[in-house]
């Protein structure tokens, strides 16, 4: 087995992302892997708590995603700020 125990190592924080954003934990539909991956391409994602920056504008000019699309990974993210104690936990690994 190979692990990389750089905290900053780019697979390491879209995994984090990826859990975060994961059913289990915050449940942010929209914001799967090929989403997070494009996300970070464009520099809107460089840390998991990143996920709070994300805006409308922001999003819908880039590939992969429109203003519908934004607006749903949005609201999604919104309603991710209000998790009970437990999840928010969970969420963060």
């Amino acid at each position: 087995v190979i692990r990389c125990g750089n905290p900053e190592c780019a697979a390491q924080i879209e995994e984090r992302i990826r859990h975060f954003a994961s059913r289990d934990a915050a449940n942010i539909e929209g914001l799967g892997e090929k989403n997070i991956v494009a996300l970070r391409a464009a520099g809107l994602l460089p840390a998991m708590y990143s996920i709070f920056d994300l805006t409308e504008e922001k999003i819908k000019d880039l590939p992969r995603f429109g203003e519908l699309s934004a607006k749903k990974i949005v609201a999604q993210v919104e309603k991710a700020k209000k998790l009970p104690l437990a999840k928010f936990v969970y969420a963060l690994g």
